[in-house]
C-alpha cells in the first residue's frame, strides 16, 4: 500500500457499520461510514404465528435482524429456518435462530433452489418490500408453496454535513456498495459529483453491481461471496496487496 492511507466509504445501514470497519482498520484502510439507507420495521407489534410453514426463508442479515425484532411473533417448533450463504447464518445466530440449512449458492433464486422443501411444505418469506420475485419463483418452479411476507422498508437517508466534510476534505478511494437499494442511495447523494469516477466501486454481489450498472456507475469488481472478508479481498486484488 502506498504511503497515503486509503480511504474507504462504506454504504450500508447503520447495524452492518461496525464489523466492516473494524476488518477495514485491520487492514490499514479508513473506513468512513455512510449509513446512506436506513432499515425500518413495518408492523412490528402484529401478531403472526409460524405454525403453518415448514420452512422460514431468510435471504439477508437485514431480515435476520428484522425476525429477531419481532416481540409478537410465535415461531414454532415446527417452523425450521433456512438462511442464504454463511453471513445470514451468521446474522441469524445472533438474533438467537439456528439455521436448519444454509445454502451453498450466494443468492435468492439459488436459496429457493436448494432449500430442502417438499411439494407438501409452506414455506415463509420474510423480507423487505422492495425484495424481488426470485426465491419465490424458484420455489414456484418446484411446486412448493411460498408466503411473501414484507416485515420492513428500506429507507433513503441524506448524508449529515460532517460525512460532506469528511468527503470534501480528503476524497474517497473506493466505495463499497452492499445492496442494490445502498446503490440507488449512493447514485441519488453522490452521482452528480467527481467523486462516482475518482473512487473505485466495489459491490458484494451480483445484483449490486447490477444495480449499480444501470444507474451509470462503474463497477471496479465484484467480491467473489456476499461477506465482508470478500469484500476487502477484492479490495486487496484491485490495487494488488498481498494477505
Amino acid at each position: 500500500m502506498s504511503d497515503k492511507q486509503r480511504r474507504i466509504l462504506v454504504v450500508r445501514p447503520q447495524a452492518g457499520q461496525l464489523s466492516t470497519k473494524r476488518l477495514l482498520k485491520a487492514e490499514g484502510y479508513a473506513a468512513i461510514a455512510a449509513p446512506l439507507i436506513a432499515i425500518e420495521a413495518i408492523d412490528k407489534d402484529a401478531f403472526f404465528n409460524t405454525k403453518p410453514f415448514r420452512w422460514i426463508a431468510i435471504t439477508s442479515a437485514n431480515a435476520a435482524r428484522m425476525v429477531g425484532q419481532q416481540d409478537h411473533w410465535h415461531i414454532d417448533e415446527y417452523s425450521q429456518f433456512a438462511a442464504l450463504g454463511d453471513a445470514t447464518a451468521k446474522a441469524l445466530r445472533a438474533a438467537g435462530f439456528e439455521p436448519a440449512f444454509i445454502s451453498t449458492k450466494h443468492s435468492a433464486e439459488g436459496l429457493g433452489k436448494e432449500i430442502p422443501a417438499s411439494p407438501s411444505d409452506q414455506v415463509l418469506y420474510p423480507c423487505s418490500t422492495a425484495a424481488d420475485d426470485s426465491l419465490e419463483m424458484a420455489l414456484h418452479n418446484r411446486g412448493v408453496a411460498v408466503h411473501r411476507h414484507p416485515i420492513y422498508t428500506i429507507l433513503q437517508q441524506a448524508p449529515d454535513d460532517e460525512l460532506m466534510e469528511e468527503i470534501a476534505e480528503g476524497g474517497m478511494d473506493a466505495v463499497l456498495l452492499y445492496s442494490p437499494s445502498g446503490a440507488a442511495a449512493f447514485h441519488r447523494f453522490f452521482g452528480h459529483t467527481s467523486f462516482t469516477t475518482l473512487a473505485s466501486i466495489v459491490c458484494i454481489g451480483e445484483k449490486t453491481a447490477q444495480a449499480a450498472d444501470a444507474l451509470g456507475l462503474k463497477v471496479a469488481c465484484i467480491a467473489a461471496d456476499p461477506s465482508d472478508a470478500a469484500m476487502i479481498a477484492a479490495l486487496n486484488t484491485l490495487w494488488n496487496i498481498n494477505d
